[in-house]
């Protein structure tokens, strides 16, 4: 049934009329929380929203209250022309009123950031797009009191100089390839198990043995292209 509306100017003496900041998103009762401009930092007031709109209000919207700030306010209209890349904020901040979960959300309404106070577990999640952390003049630290885990289909690391300290370390890998312009390798004690085919191709080989040097197989060959020496005070053979 169509009805008829009656359009009053304003009253001068208005309690409320100005310009406003929404801190929160449009709430599914028709309200919404703004704080006023003329009232500092610390005046967040509900307000009910009346004016015509093409999407919900969200955090950050500018608009236009008037009412009785101690009493009803209402929303009367939305600063500025619509567009709707503005239809929400760049960062939409939501808190579950049942769960106290404090959730960040994406122009494209992407979980970006959530915090569960009970659970006490932060994530930052990336639907599309890449994560970068940067630091021009400083230092970034990764510090866990038990464990730190990086997962991904590639890993590169690009450094100047490389430090691992730990007191055990264990690598799995199905092949591994190392390139380098020298190696020097230095341990207490090293046991290598091989089960097929162990294999050294070198240039020049020289191996020094402080005390003793014992040599053990099913079958063994030695040969040599061109000399073959043996050198020792005794030698036994058989």
């Amino acid at each position: 049934m169509n009805s008829t509306a009656t359009a009053f100017p304003l009253l001068s003496d208005t309690p409320c009329f100005d310009p406003a900041c929404v801190v929160e998103d449009e709430r599914e009762d028709g309200t919404v929380r703004v704080r006023l401009d003329r009232s500092g930092p610390m005046s967040i007031l509900s307000a009910c929203v009346a004016a015509p709109r093409t999407a919900p209000l969200v955090a950050g919207d500018r608009v236009l209250v008037a009412g009785d700030s101690s009493n009803v306010l209402y929303v009367i209209g939305r600063i500025g022309p619509f567009r709707p890349e503005e239809a929400q904020s760049p960062c939409a901040l939501k808190t579950g009123k049942d769960t106290g979960i404090l959730r960040v959300f994406s122009p494209r309404n992407e979980l970006v950031f959530e915090y569960d106070p009970v659970g006490e577990k932060a994530r930052v999640n990336i639907a599309r797009g890449n994560l970068e952390l940067v630091t021009e003049d400083g230092d970034i630290e990764l510090r866990s009191a038990r464990n730190v885990r990086i997962g991904g289909h590639t890993i590169e690391m690009e450094s100047r100089e490389l430090n691992i300290k730990s007191a055990s370390a264990r690598w799995v890998v199905d092949r591994m390839e190392t390139l380098t312009g020298t190696l020097v390798e230095k341990a207490r004690n090293a046991y290598r198990t091989v089960e097929q085919l162990s294999q050294l191709r070198t240039g020049r080989m020289r191996t020094l043995v402080d005390q003793t040097f014992h040599l053990r197989s099913r079958k063994a060959f030695l040969k040599s292209d061109e000399d073959f020496k043996i050198k020792g005070e005794k030698i036994h053979l058989g």
